[in-house]
């Protein structure tokens, strides 16, 4: 496993969450646009942004350390010009919640990427810009062990 860095992870997480897909006939992606960088106009809905937030390290052991780099991914629906119901705009960002947490429930190594991946915690507002937006955000906490020689 190469020494990971917050460029190539957060690569890793853009492509897992491109390839979320739901669950109808023909499945199509879930989220309609992501970007590794912070964007405000949208496409479509749902939308997500990735961006780098922080991160930690401990000692290991005499050979190794343990890193955890930090990115929130922020999730968006918007409710009132996007056609939607409320309802139905409600139901599109639960299944995308949803969605998202069970692809890194299920890939918890982030494709043999990294020793874990911690989703932790998912906050849910509301907020008003233009229009009424539903918005989430999740905290990944992606951890590994790099040698410290």
């Amino acid at each position: 496993m190469a020494r990971q860095t917050y460029d190539n992870l957060r690569a890793i997480i853009k492509t897992k969450l491109e390839g979320i897909m739901d669950s109808g006939n023909p499945a199509k992606t879930i989220l309609h646009e992501v970007h590794d960088y912070t964007e405000g106009l949208f496409t479509g809905y749902p939308s997500a942004n990735i961006r780098i937030s922080g991160g930690e390290g401990d000692f290991s052991d005499t050979a190794r350390n343990q890193r955890e780099f930090i990115f929130n991914i922020d999730l968006y629906q918007e409710v009132d010009e996007s056609g939607k119901s409320k309802d139905e705009a409600t139901d599109a960002m639960v299944l995308a919640i949803d969605k998202i947490m069970a692809s890194f429930d299920t890939d918890v190594r982030l494709g043999e990427n990294c020793a874990f991946v911690k989703v932790i915690p998912v906050m849910l507002d509301t907020a008003v810009k233009s229009g009424v937006f539903l918005f989430a955000t999740f905290e990944i906490h992606v951890v590994d062990l790099v040698n410290n020689y």
